[in-house]
């Protein structure tokens, strides 16, 4: 199991820092089997975040446990990507970052 990060620095495991947004990743052996879809997470609490997480690894469990918990109880990693790399559409920080800047007095 592989929680994805999105955040706007890497963190270290002592660093309070706001996630944008994740998902989780289940794989057997060397191969990918499924992700739940990202979602933003920005704006929820630590306590918040940690719930979520388990939420996905027990949507992962529900759908491919086949009632064997092994394997579905904690993340064996965190990949953490860049913010720019955030994968939801709509994304406010690509809407801010990616749209070119208009002059003040200009028409949009």
């Amino acid at each position: 199991m592989v929680l994805h990060t999105y955040v706007e620095k890497p963190r270290q495991t002592t660093d309070e820092i706001v996630i944008h947004a994740m998902c989780a990743e289940l794989w057997i052996g060397s191969k990918p089997v499924a992700m739940t879809q990202p979602q933003h997470t920005f704006g929820l609490t630590p306590r918040l975040i940690k719930e979520y997480a388990h939420q996905l690894l027990d949507a992962l469990y529900e759908q491919y446990g086949n009632g064997q918990r092994t394997g579905f109880e904690r993340y064996a990693h965190e990949a953490q990507h860049s913010v720019s790399q955030c994968p939801v559409r709509p994304c406010a920080y690509h809407a801010a970052h990616l749209e070119p800047a208009i002059p003040r007095g200009q028409p949009r």
